[in-house]
């Protein structure tokens, strides 16, 4: 290392360290116990394409989709009043301009005293994820549609016999209501309605 002692290595150190943030492939910001976001690695930059300084304080809601905006700032001041961790989902805008989902985390970093010194936060991109969801859901719905217009009484059971789902051919005949059915504890649920 550095001869010129203790302060030489601890430099070389906070070197290594900013360099190893910066080439994180995770996208990883800091900020102030005020909420004041104070950094963002090269990731980060990189992903929105522009400096830090267009990031830094309150700037970086103007990354936020407009739909987004209020509840990721409700959210964020909620976690810098209780101290709790914070965890929220919200799209980004990328540098190609396009809005991606993220799911943004960060914890505070408290003193001896309890206080909070310094939030740490990350993001991911969840993009991938909502989409599968969503493509999931409409699956489903679709499903749905198909089992209801089947004439014959349809009836999905969890082990051991909890009730999860009924066609509507099934619930008229038995005249009972879906959140009705869910309600019974086994597949004996039909029996005892008549």
């Amino acid at each position: 290392m550095a001869s010129n002692g203790d302060g030489a290595v601890r430099r070389d150190q906070t070197s290594d360290l900013q360099l190893l943030v910066d080439s994180a492939p995770s996208l990883i910001h800091t900020g102030r116990p005020d909420g004041y976001l104070d950094f963002f690695n090269q990731t980060w930059l990189t992903y929105v394409g522009r400096p830090l300084e267009d990031l830094q304080g309150w700037k970086w809601i103007a990354f936020i989709h407009p739909e987004d905006v209020e509840g990721i700032v409700e959210k964020w001041r909620a976690s810098l009043a209780s101290g709790e961790p914070f965890l929220h989902e919200a799209r980004v805008l990328r540098a190609d301009g396009e809005y991606r989902w993220m799911l943004h985390h960060k914890v505070a970093v408290r003193d001896g005293c309890g206080q909070i010194v310094k939030w740490y936060g990350s993001s991911i991109d969840i993009e991938d994820r909502k989409r599968a969801e969503g493509k999931i859901r409409e699956i489903e719905a679709e499903l749905r549609q198909i089992l209801d217009l089947t004439p014959q009484l349809l009836a999905v059971l969890a082990p051991p016999g909890k009730p999860l789902y009924a066609n509507r051919a099934a619930l008229e005949y038995f005249g009972i209501e879906i959140d009705q059915w869910r309600a019974e504890k086994t597949s004996n649920s039909f029996r005892s309605s008549r």
